[in-house]
């Protein structure tokens, strides 16, 4: 349907498609059949979840990588990443083991409790994500327009940590 005009936000929300079960339902939890992009753990297959989804904006005049470094892509926040700009802290190397100092074990278990809770509603978490990531491309755009690199380390830092910041705030509803 967006054929010849996807945007960067209209690759974000392909990232988190839940197949026809999940539809645009906010509020919609994982269950088999998986034959979706966004895919769940789940106790028949734990094993089976979307790790990481990335997108690369690729263009004659700049190419940015936007990465969730998280699973559940309908969970994670699409954050920047430019070549040569370094990352923030996200914690050791990842092992098959959980590490509370480690960013991606900490988003998974903060995403399966989410999912697994249907007292809490999702669809405004979602929509704070989405209204986040808005205001990351705007940012991204303005800053990719100006030839300055410690604006640009900048904003890309700040993205990190207001996402970091807001999936913290998630974390605590499971209090």
């Amino acid at each position: 349907e967006r054929e010849g005009a996807l945007t960067m936000s209209d690759m974000m929300r392909i990232m988190r498609d839940h197949g026809t079960e999940g539809g645009n339902d906010l509020n919609w939890r994982p269950k088999p059949p998986k034959t979706q992009l966004c895919l769940h753990a789940n106790d028949e297959d734990p094993r089976a979840q979307t790790v990481n989804s990335l997108i690369c904006e690729l263009a004659h005049d700049r190419i940015v990588a936007w990465t969730t470094a998280s699973a559940a892509a309908c969970l994670s926040i699409s954050k920047p990443v430019v070549f040569g700009v370094p990352l923030p802290e996200l914690g050791p190397a990842l092992t098959g083991t959980f590490d509370e100092r480690a960013f991606w074990w900490r988003h998974d278990r903060m995403q399966r409790g989410l999912l697994a809770d249907p007292a809490i509603d999702l669809a405004p978490l979602r929509n704070e994500r989405d209204a986040l990531e808005a205001r990351f491309l705007q940012r991204m755009d303005a800053a990719l327009a100006e030839p300055d690199v410690l604006r640009l380390e900048q904003v890309i830092a700040d993205c990190w940590q207001e996402a970091m910041s807001l999936e913290a705030r998630w974390a605590r509803l499971l209090a």
